[in-house]
């Protein structure tokens, strides 16, 4: 079975050749400059270029965003950044792609890993620039929401948002693709919806695509035009680049990733705030690599108060990348990659085994796009579910608490584009009246804002008592992606949420 992303052998034949080139690139030792080899030698013992490639396994490249200015534009919104990369192989490890203070936004490392493609806001233009920082030139007019490769000929592509939308988060109406060799047209694969902008990743074979329809409903897509299934609620959400057809939403409390295996009712979540150096603090920008098992974020976020600790930055944020265990159920290994006086935004992790993984794929022996099972909507049913209802009246606990330490309300400029938001106080506990509790503190989530709008009793004050039915905040799933607040300090205090004040 031929696939049906190209129209014409032509391109087929010349995207093969392009990938042997490409290729050839990484594992022969020639240079762009006669003096400087670009794969000549394998990284020396216990340096940061080791490390990296002990943990990913093969010849790694990274780009991000570096602030320049006062760390605090997380979102790339602003022109005091810079675009910066990392090879593992070439000796120079750490270095400025483009040097000059400009908008670079979400920049992703081309499938054959030798080019950087990003947003400038400024301009609404996609530009694409080689890793050495050559060959800098505008590929169209919009916003790049992803890079792909067809595997087996290797011809790359680069999809597109235009007609931005007037969403809280930014989106976009409709959503091309187009070839990096520039010898097709755009083709138009998503207009059927709004798609946010961070994030749009797609499988290996382009037949599916993870992201949110806008945000925050987020789901899987059928390219092209076919249809979306919703799988819950969250942001910065990722697909893996194969074909497990693994999407993760982020969620609300920016610590964990809530898996899902597309096509079945596995749901599971990894903790991803644990990585050295993050202590526990909140982290921002996970997406996946081209390789399943490898991912990126930025962190740890300390900088600011009550919700709006990500929006207010700061130098300590760092690029750090992470390895899946086999089992996808927990990260088994980091390396924070960045850590100097500049934060760091917008990491995208490029390897060599991922770009074996698409060169090796069988498309005729994989299962066809049509025939994933597909859910007509695998979201928990969360609809139903009133706030103050208990999910798990066995679990519930009835309790005397007070008041220890308070987690600032946020502002309703903090917390967006969410509209909502919880935030978790530290409590001592008084008096169990029902249920078991054996624990002498407990984190306790309530709401303090709904619909736009602070609540009448959002305020409280340490030294008051409150008389509460609680249960595990795990056990709520109409709570999976909605914005929560708390102190990195009481992460190991078991986390419950306020389902009645009595």
């Amino acid at each position: 079975m031929k696939s049906r992303l190209f129209k014409n052998d032509v391109f087929r034949l010349i995207g093969f050749l392009t990938v042997l080139v490409s290729v050839s690139f990484f594992l022969t030792a020639c240079s762009r400059n006669d003096e400087q080899p670009t794969v000549s030698h394998s990284p020396p013992a216990d340096s940061l270029e080791q490390h990296v490639e002990d943990l990913t396994g093969s010849h790694t490249r990274v780009t991000w965003v570096q602030d320049i200015g006062d760390g605090r534009d997380t979102f790339a919104r602003g022109d005091r950044l810079r675009l910066m990369g990392f090879d593992s192989r070439d000796g120079q490890g750490k270095r400025v792609i483009l040097e000059q203070p400009a908008n670079y936004t979400k920049p992703m490392i081309t499938p054959h890993g030798d080019r950087v493609v990003y947003t400038d806001r400024t301009q609404d233009a996609v530009m694409v620039v080689g890793f050495d920082g050559t060959n800098q030139r505008k590929l169209a007019e919009g916003s790049a929401l992803e890079v792909w490769a067809e595997p087996g000929s290797g011809r790359e592509f680069v999809y597109v948002g235009t007609e931005m939308t007037q969403d809280r988060a930014p989106s976009f109406h409709r959503v091309d693709r187009i070839p990096l060799d520039g010898l097709s047209a755009p083709e138009k694969v998503w207009d059927m919806s709004p798609v946010t902008e961070n994030n749009f990743q797609l499988s290996i074979d382009g037949r599916l695509a993870g992201g949110m329809f806008p945000w925050s409903d987020a789901g899987v897509a059928r390219l092209p035009n076919g249809g979306w299934t919703r799988l819950g609620r969250g942001c910065w959400v990722s697909l893996s680049p194969d074909d497990q057809h693994l999407f993760w939403m982020f969620d609300g409390a920016h610590r964990n990733l809530n898996i899902i295996q597309y096509g079945t009712d596995r749901r599971w979540q990894v903790n991803i705030n644990s990585a050295p150096g993050i202590d526990g603090y909140e982290v921002y920008h996970p997406r996946w690599s081209n390789h399943p098992r490898i991912m990126t974020m930025t962190g740890p976020y300390t900088v600011g108060g009550g919700g709006n600790k990500i929006g207010g930055g700061g130098t300590d944020v760092s690029v750090h990348i992470g390895r899946f265990s086999e089992d996808f159920q927990h990260i088994e290994a980091w390396v924070r990659l960045t850590g100097d006086q500049w934060a760091d935004f917008y990491p995208d992790v490029w390897t060599l085994s991922g770009l074996e993984l698409i060169l090796a794929y069988d498309a005729e022996a994989a299962v066809s796009g049509d025939e994933v099972a597909v859910v007509p909507d695998a979201s928990p049913a969360t609809d139903t579910i009133a706030h103050d209802q208990a999910v798990s009246p066995d679990d519930a606990v009835e309790i005397l608490v007070r008041l220890l330490e308070a987690v600032a309300i946020p502002t309703l400029e903090a917390i967006a584009p969410y509209d909502r938001a919880l935030v978790a106080h530290r409590y001592a506990v008084e008096d169990v009246r029902s249920g078991t509790y054996d624990q002498q503190e407990m984190l306790i989530a309530y709401w303090v804002i709904r619909d736009g709008a602070i609540l009448d009793d959002a305020h409280r004050s340490p030294g008051e008592t409150f008389h509460l039915l609680v249960e595990p905040y795990d056990d709520r799933p109409d709570l999976e992606g909605e914005r929560l607040s708390m102190d990195s300090d009481a992460l190991m205090i078991p986390l419950f949420y306020e389902v009645q004040r009595l």
